[in-house]
């Protein structure tokens, strides 16, 4: 049931495709004993419909649509939010992604305590980040540490998920699991950042502020690459880039193929291609 890997926990993102096709594609992938009802839409939207669990009610996705806005929305919650990045990642790879939840579950004797010892560390390093933590009224209910503002655009939580579950259902058996914590990042992406974040991978946004890779390296024995979230010449040059490969990797590593794997010719045969005309008589 656990998995000690980063994995998207929530996945949400304006979709540039039509609300049928949406609604077809969630239909075929989400679970199959989800039900779809009518959501209440926000920010400006004027509609919204709900994908449920019809035993638990859980929420596996949801979508928004109509009003000013000329896109829908979508978002992927829980063990969804992995399906809805797939999905648009491999189908609409020109989404932009407005948050996500990075996840990480482990399980330990103390773990949490650990965890926490690390991230109020962190939280007393730097000046500007405050942390708090939240106590069930009982230790059976669990506690949650949320490191950052609500209101920023990174923000991590670290939480009992076993004690979490067995105050959500009474059901003894979580009681085994009351030395699984959860780590979480969330990051809501702002202008640019919103196209280069959707083919990030999951690891990746904790490289998004200094203090969060403090974090990955102490909690998760990771070293991400810094990330630039707010938009430079590099950056942006580096984001279309990355959108090109996406997009066109596939088809130039076919044509690159049909030329034997030659990478001389297939580049001038490529820049023939996108040279304009006069621009290659000139030289």
């Amino acid at each position: 049931m656990l998995e000690e890997r980063c994995r998207f926990d929530w996945y949400q993102a304006t979709v540039p495709a039509s609300v049928p096709l949406l609604e077809m594609l969630l239909d075929e992938r989400l679970p199959s004993d989800r039900q779809k009802e009518d959501g209440k839409p926000a920010n400006s939207f004027k509609k919204a419909l709900n994908w449920k669990s019809k035993e638990t009610a859980e929420v596996y996705a949801g979508m928004m649509w109509g009003g000013v806005n000329p896109h829908p929305h979508l978002t992927g919650t829980g063990d969804s939010g992995e399906l809805i990045a797939k999905l648009l990642r491999e189908t609409f790879p020109d989404h932009r992604v407005a948050r996500v939840d990075v996840a990480i579950d482990m399980r330990g004797d103390g773990l949490f305590d650990d965890l926490f010892a690390l991230l109020a560390r962190t939280s007393a390093k730097y000046r500007n980040l405050s942390g708090k933590r939240i106590l069930g009224d009982s230790p059976d209910d669990g506690s949650t540490y949320y490191l950052g503002a609500p209101t920023s655009a990174i923000r991590v939580r670290l939480y009992e998920k076993g004690k979490q579950l067995y105050k959500l259902t009474g059901d003894p058996v979580w009681r085994m699991f009351f030395d699984w914590a959860r780590l979480e990042i969330q990051v809501r992406p702002q202008k640019a950042f919103k196209s280069e974040a959707a083919s990030m991978p999951p690891d990746a946004f904790w490289g998004c502020a200094a203090w969060t890779r403090d974090l990955a390296r102490d909690c998760l024995a990771l070293k991400p690459e810094p990330v630039t979230m707010k938009p430079t010449r590099i950056a942006d040059h580096e984001r279309a880039m990355r959108a090109l490969a996406a997009q066109y990797g596939p088809t130039l590593l076919r044509d690159l193929a049909r030329r034997n794997g030659s990478v001389e010719e297939w580049a001038q045969a490529l820049l023939a291609r996108i040279t304009p005309a006069e621009s290659r008589e000139a030289a």
